[in-house]
């Protein structure tokens, strides 16, 4: 797998995310792409990042929605080696692409408007001669430059930024971030939103024990909390949740990711595993090492395990 990220909010906190600016940082839950929520940035050095560990190139994807694009403002930051590359959006609606804080690599003379939902999508590949760096606007290349895009020394991605520098109110959602290690998704992301099902009934299982009422009652909110939730210590004990209807037709479910927010309360040797069953038969995913503080556990099935194919309509 080559996607690192695949994110809209819909959990209702911050714990996707490597660090943040965490007085400008926020989460809205009254503006956003798809569902009920999305990482709204308010200040004038705000960012969501991502740590992507020396990667050669990456893909990202974003809806992004700016109040205010009279200060010009800074909504993509790469960190490359010692310094970064960034997207700007100019004052009268153009896209810069830019190399350190200022310098200017190329320019293209789009119509981004304030207050509309755009997708945007970023290709970058450093070097000092053969780099590349580009944009789409809704499918769209609109930036595409060609050379040195590697602005301080070394050459590898360390971090990418989803920010809303200069005091414009930014809102980002859908996000999806590919390397190119794997064989599927290392190229453009393309469009993709992400809506939350939450459980909404007991499932075929309930093993764990409830703080008080239905197991599944005690999983379901958003954001989650801590005042209410499933536990046991014994091995091998799960629950199945029923979940909502997802209300979608006419499109591809291209992939199902079950998060888990977990925590152990003694230093042991402690691990969960999320699982989902469809077609009658229950799937394993991979064992994830608890903490003991709470912490976002996620497995992501790219295709069907039943099927075998990227097709969740059987589900």
């Amino acid at each position: 797998m080559a996607r690192l990220l695949t994110t809209g909010a819909e959990a209702g906190d911050k714990l996707d995310w490597s660090a943040y600016h965490g007085s400008q940082a926020h989460v809205s839950g009254t503006v956003a792409h798809t569902g009920t929520y999305s990482y709204y940035i308010n200040g004038s050095d705000g960012y969501y990042r991502l740590l992507v560990a020396n990667k050669t190139e990456l893909w990202i994807r974003s809806w992004v929605q700016m109040g205010d694009i009279s200060n010009s403002p800074v909504i993509f930051d790469f960190g490359v080696g010692s310094s970064r590359v960034r997207v700007r959006i100019n004052a009268d609606g153009s896209i810069s692409l830019l190399s350190g804080d200022t310098t200017v690599l190329n320019t293209f003379n789009a119509v981004i408007l304030p207050n509309i939902w755009y997708m945007f999508e970023v290709y970058l590949y450093p070097h000092d001669t053969t780099g590349v760096f580009q944009v789409k606007v809704d499918g769209v290349v609109k930036n595409n430059y060609s050379g040195d895009t590697v602005p301080g020394t070394g050459a590898a991605i360390t971090y990418v930024d989803f920010r809303g520098i200069n005091w414009t109110n930014t809102y980002h959602d859908d996000i999806a971030v590919n390397d190119n290690s794997g064989g599927v998704d290392d190229s453009w992301c393309g469009d993709g939103r992400v809506i939350a099902l939450k459980p909404n009934a007991a499932g075929d299982v309930t093993g764990f024990t409830p703080s008080a009422g239905a197991n599944y009652d005690c999983v379901n909110e958003v954001p989650p909390n801590d005042s209410d939730y499933v536990e046991d210590n014994v091995d091998g004990t799960y629950d199945i949740y029923n979940l909502e209807a997802s209300g979608l037709t006419g499109v591809t479910i291209a992939r199902v990711s079950v998060e888990v927010t977990a925590l152990k309360t003694v230093a042991e040797d402690t691990k969960q595993r999320p699982v989902i069953k469809t077609d009658g038969t229950k799937y394993d995913g991979d064992d994830k090492d608890l903490l003991t503080s709470y912490t976002r556990y996620k497995h992501v099935w790219r295709f069907n395990p039943y099927t075998s194919a990227m097709d969740y309509s059987r589900s």
